[in-house]
């Protein structure tokens, strides 16, 4: 059964990110564990297919993220697409490069799931060629220990 689970978000200095909380979409396999089913959007460590231990708080009580578990061996990477850019192609070009990526509900950012077996030594090429043409921002928000060998 499909659920939500509330991530408590620490801003910075600036207000980033512009929320103190996300949610993302999750299955029970367990006491309180749940598995993430969708990247996050802002939380940095967790990844698609990682398992996560919740508690329920507040009034009336909603399930928040309290530890992760286990980790599934995906990543999660995060891309903003810069202003004055053909959006559509940087996104088509690094899709050709292997990493899928979903649009979110913020104007140009960009989420992708990475699966333990797909090789990110090509994409992070990729990410690395289009960020120093200065045409997307990324960040790896959770780095598996097999595609950080591609570092």
């Amino acid at each position: 059964m499909t659920t939500t689970l509330h991530i408590k978000l620490a801003q910075d200095g600036s207000g980033w990110p512009p929320y103190d909380s996300e949610e993302v979409a999750v299955e029970k396999v367990g006491e309180d564990e749940y598995r993430l089913l969708t990247p996050p959007m802002f939380a940095k460590g967790l990844a698609v297919g990682d398992v996560v231990h919740a508690h329920e708080y507040g009034d009336p009580p909603v399930p928040w993220i309290a530890s992760l578990v286990s980790s599934s061996g995906h990543s999660t990477i995060r891309v903003i697409t810069r202003l004055g850019f053909d959006e559509e192609a940087t996104v088509a070009r690094l899709t050709a490069a292997g990493l899928a990526l979903k649009p979110t509900t913020l104007l140009g950012l960009h989420l992708a799931d990475l699966p333990a077996e797909r090789q990110y030594g090509p994409i992070l090429a990729e990410l690395a060629t289009l960020a120093d043409a200065g045409q997307i921002d990324f960040e790896e928000a959770a780095l598996s220990p097999s595609h950080a060998e591609a570092l």
